[in-house]
């Protein structure tokens, strides 16, 4: 098992509407901060209500690199973001996403 696929069985974590599209036919809104489309590039670098600020945001790079300290750190940046995405729909009444999550949807994508 490589480390990627070992990460994303160790952090649970719920994903974005476009992710469960069934799910959220009717509203793609971003539960954080009304945006049309909560996708996960939304999530992960685009939403202000999430990330105030450019230190949380997380790229491509640092979920698809081998060094193992910005994995973790990626990790945690990733579930902080959705734990903020996850109260705002708690708030809102908004039903959650089962917790399938954004790391195991990142996952099914290729390593470059």
């Amino acid at each position: 098992m490589n480390l990627k696929s070992n990460t994303s069985y160790k952090v649970t974590l719920h994903g974005p509407k476009a992710n469960y599209k069934n799910m959220y036919k009717n509203d793609m809104t971003c539960r954080a901060c009304g945006h049309p489309l909560e996708d996960q590039n939304h999530v992960l670098v685009e939403c202000k209500t999430i990330h105030p600020n450019d230190t949380t945001k997380v790229t491509p790079d640092q979920i698809f690199t081998e060094h193992i300290p910005t994995l973790k750190t990626t990790a945690k940046k990733i579930q902080e973001a959705t734990n903020k995405l996850e109260k705002s729909a708690i708030t809102s009444g908004e039903p959650t996403s089962n917790g399938r999550g954004i790391l195991a949807d990142l996952g099914h994508r290729t390593m470059r």
